[in-house]
């Protein structure tokens, strides 16, 4: 059993989402992570990230830092297109149970039927796995750059920049309606 460290630079995160462009669920998480805007994204069908999902990871997270770093992770493979809320289930559960799903492999027919004896009974334990040799556990990393109060990636809207600080914002965010005349954001407006 592979246990994680519980000392968090921020409160930990746990969460399974769906992901609505994939019609697909994943689990992120922070638990494991030593420094704020970070973010480790469990997902059994390894997909290319788009920006339906970086909107999704930035406003569940709403991180004060100008960058979010989204690790995805290497975590089993799906064979099929029906089991990634089970994966997601089971990734979580490792995680919270300190263990590193990324060092696991799990046998989908056991976790379901245990999944519904433990929700029947109304307590979870760990899941069954399998210790798998080392290998890499981060498939790929992505920095998202965020801007704006809202902090969001650029998403495509309409960004305006201040001409004090050259921070950008959304527009609709600043509910500006003409960008022809010098704006300033609110840190920098003079009164």
């Amino acid at each position: 059993m592979i246990l994680w460290k519980t000392e968090y630079a921020v409160a930990p995160v746990l969460q399974i989402l769906h992901w609505n462009t994939k019609q697909h669920w994943i689990t992120i998480s922070n638990i494991g992570v030593r420094s704020t805007g970070v973010i480790n994204v469990y997902d059994s069908k390894w997909y290319d990230d788009d920006i339906a999902l970086q909107n999704m990871l930035a406003g569940f997270l709403r991180c004060a830092t100008d960058k979010l770093t989204v690790n995805f992770m290497h975590v089993q493979h799906q064979s099929n297109n029906t089991d990634c809320g089970l994966f997601a289930v089971a990734f979580a559960n490792s995680l919270a149970f300190g263990q590193d799903p990324t060092a696991l492999r799990y046998s989908p027919v056991a976790i379901r039927r245990l999944l519904l004896q433990q929700l029947q009974d109304g307590m979870l334990q760990p899941f069954p796995s399998t210790v798998i040799p080392p290998h890499r556990p981060i498939l790929r990393t992505k920095v998202l750059q965020l801007y704006c109060m809202c902090r969001m990636p650029d998403d495509g809207r309409e960004m305006v920049q201040c001409d004090r600080c050259d921070s950008w914002y959304h527009v609709s965010c600043v509910g500006l309606d003409n960008t022809a005349r010098d704006w300033y954001c609110n840190k920098c407006c003079v009164v």
